[in-house]
C-alpha cells in the first residue's frame, strides 16, 4: 500500500510528472480494494480529489495540499478550459472527458 499512498500523496501535493489519474487508478484497484477497506476505496473512486487527505490523514501522513488541481478534470486532470458570457458560461475538459454549458 505504501506505492500506492505515495502516488496519492504526490497527487494532492501538486507534483508534476505524474502518471494520468485514469491509469494509474485502474492499474491499482485491486490494491486500493485490499489497502482502503470498501468505504474509503469507494470515496476515493467517487470523490478523488476531495478523498485524498481524508485517507491520509487516517494514516497520518503529512502532505501540503497544493491548488494545482484546483481547476482540473476530475477524471484526467487536464486543465478545464472555462469561456463566460453575460448569462452562462461554457466548460469543458480539453481531453474530451466532458462539456457543459451553464446558464445563470
Amino acid at each position: 500500500m505504501e506505492p500506492q499512498l505515495a502516488y496519492l500523496k504526490s497527487v494532492i501535493e501538486g507534483l508534476p510528472g505524474i502518471e494520468r489519474w485514469k491509469a494509474w487508478f485502474e492499474r491499482n484497484d485491486g490494491g486500493l480494494q485490499r489497502g482502503l477497506g470498501r468505504t474509503r476505496y469507494l470515496d476515493l473512486k467517487v470523490n478523488r480529489i476531495e478523498a485524498i487527505p481524508r485517507i491520509l490523514t487516517a494514516r497520518d501522513i503529512k502532505f501540503v495540499r497544493s491548488d494545482r488541481y484546483a481547476n482540473v478534470c476530475r477524471d484526467c486532470f487536464g486543465e478545464v478550459r472555462r469561456e463566460t458570457y453575460p448569462g452562462g458560461g461554457h466548460y469543458w475538459c480539453p481531453n474530451g472527458c466532458f462539456d457543459v454549458e451553464v446558464e445563470q
